[in-house]
């Protein structure tokens, strides 16, 4: 047996390739098994070597995107994702993946490019709204994400940024008002 955080081809080379060679497909399942159960180091190896055997696989590529992201690894998981977005720019989700990875990497500025370039993709899709509108709030932007969330239906957070709204335009200086009217003599 072999360290469960080695991949089988590391494995292979360390034990003398006494056992067989698992196929993509093998590696692609158990990838996504280890994935579902929180395991994400370990599905990362098994993806890497999966890799090895399918350079361009999109698949693979995504999963590797999202292991990096659910194992912390941002700017390894944006690299993954922007790697498929050059193979297939018209694909929304990548774009909001882009994006979410911006986001944990305090790049909001991007995160909202990113967003908005899902959004132009894919209009319909209220995931991608939701997280423009975390994007704004998190520039400082509160108007605009107040705006994205209540069009995203996320009553609850655009509650929230609401109240970041109204502190905001309390603080705004506000006019003075024109002197009353002097009577005239």
């Amino acid at each position: 047996a072999h360290s469960p955080l080695l991949g089988p081809l590391t494995a292979q080379l360390l034990t003398g390739f006494n056992a067989p060679v698992p196929t993509h497909k093998q590696l692609l399942k158990k990838a996504e098994t280890l994935l579902s159960q929180g395991r994400a180091v370990e599905a990362k190896g098994k993806l890497e070597d999966a890799l090895l055997a399918k350079p361009s696989d999109l698949r693979t590529l995504g999963l590797l995107g999202l292991a990096s992201f659910k194992s912390s690894a941002y700017a390894e998981a944006l690299n993954y994702y922007e790697l498929i977005a050059t193979m297939n720019p018209e694909d929304p989700r990548i774009w909001m993946n882009i994006g979410l990875a911006q986001l944990k990497l305090g790049e909001s500025l991007l995160a909202i490019q990113a967003f908005e370039k899902s959004r132009t993709l894919d209009p319909k899709e209220k995931k991608a709204l939701t997280y423009l509108g975390l994007a704004f709030a998190k520039n400082g932007q509160y108007e605009k994400a107040f705006l994205a969330l209540t069009e995203s239906g996320d009553t609850n957070l655009a509650a929230e940024v609401k109240v970041l709204v109204d502190q905001k335009n309390k603080r705004k200086p506000r006019p003075t008002p024109p002197p009353p009217p002097q009577p005239s003599e």
